[in-house]
């Protein structure tokens, strides 16, 4: 079995790359940005592009980790925040669904954070 990190430069991300290294496990890392570690099993690429995705090859037998998203860490633009955030919290997931369903992929994690629901205006959330 292959685990397939995608979003596998974040925080997250890289934690599990670590762990997936420690345990010798076959993997490969897809995302825009080039992870600090072992970029050697990395395929730049954008989860909304249905055939950026198709370069990961998926297989039936592969494990899935779906870590990409926009959040509120870093620059959000003021306008156009819902189509900004939708674009990949979405679309790209529907893309990422989409290319597992073609290729008969039936493991998937997916993780997400709170910060994809925006800034809190009260606590708890």
């Amino acid at each position: 079995m292959r685990h397939i990190v995608i979003g596998g430069a974040g925080f997250v991300g890289q934690a599990l790359v670590r762990q997936l290294l420690s345990q010798k496990a076959p993997f490969l890392v897809f995302d825009r940005v080039r992870p600090a570690l072992d970029a050697d099993r990395f395929i730049a690429g954008d989860v909304t592009s249905g055939a950026e995705l198709a370069r990961i090859g998926f297989t039936p037998d592969d494990a899935v980790y779906h870590l990409a998203a926009r959040q509120y860490a870093g620059p959000v633009p003021a306008r156009g925040r819902e189509a900004w955030f939708d674009a990949v919290n979405v679309e790209g997931t529907a893309q990422l669904l989409h290319a597992l369903r073609h290729a008969g992929t039936r493991r998937l994690v997916f993780f997400s954070t709170d910060m994809t629901y925006g800034l809190p205006e009260r606590l708890p959330v």
